[in-house]
């Protein structure tokens, strides 16, 4: 059996669920809140995900339909140690 994991924070967005982990950092950065370091480090993890895990369809029209991504676990070590930076900026 697959299992699946979603790393969050603790509000919820415009589509009244909790916020994942890249969105909420996309949050602080649109607000002006992070430094430059955090905002390039920002950029460069999601430029790796962007790179190394496919985009789910449902985002090419930027996702009308509110869908909420999930990771299948065990998460790999490399994507592991990204989303624990991100964890660090938040």
């Amino acid at each position: 059996m697959e299992r699946f994991v979603r790393i969050q924070v603790r509000y919820r967005g415009r589509l009244g669920v909790e916020v994942g982990v890249f969105g909420a950092v996309d949050h602080l950065r649109r607000a002006g809140v992070l430094n430059s370091e955090q905002e390039g480090r920002f950029f460069d993890i999601d430029d790796w995900f962007q790179e190394h895990l496919p985009n789910p369809p449902f985002y090419e029209d930027g996702n009308t339909i509110g869908a909420i991504t999930w990771f299948k676990t065990p998460i790999p070590e490399s994507m592991a140690e990204r989303i624990e930076a991100l964890r660090r900026i938040l």
